[in-house]
């Protein structure tokens, strides 16, 4: 189970011995963080954004309800230029990441 009450997609590892979080979060990452998709980057006269969609295995270690400090969002392996921060939740997509950055 994880810190939040959900249940771990995949709580044990090939051994059978149970995983801890953090060990799952990190092969979850490792796994999957080719996946990750990124959007071209689009602007207004004051800054630049993009939206990075996460895949599920990923997602899921979104902290819910607030948005990521840069340490966070590098930290489930998303890869991007300086200058980027984290400015909105989207509820209904919570796997859709959306980024921007003064211009």
């Amino acid at each position: 189970m994880l810190s939040d009450g959900r249940e771990s997609e995949s709580s044990y590892n090939s051994g059978n011995a149970k995983m801890s979080e953090a060990e799952q979060k990190a092969k979850d990452i490792s796994d999957h963080e080719e996946d990750i998709m990124y959007s071209a980057r689009y602007s207004d006269d004051h800054h630049e954004y993009r939206h990075v969609n996460l895949p599920r295995e990923i997602a899921r270690w979104v902290p819910q309800g607030r948005l990521m400090t840069e340490q966070e969002w590098r930290g489930l392996g998303v890869k991007q230029s300086p200058g980027w921060y984290h400015y909105m939740l989207h509820g209904p997509e919570p796997h859709i990441l959306l980024f921007k950055r003064d211009k």
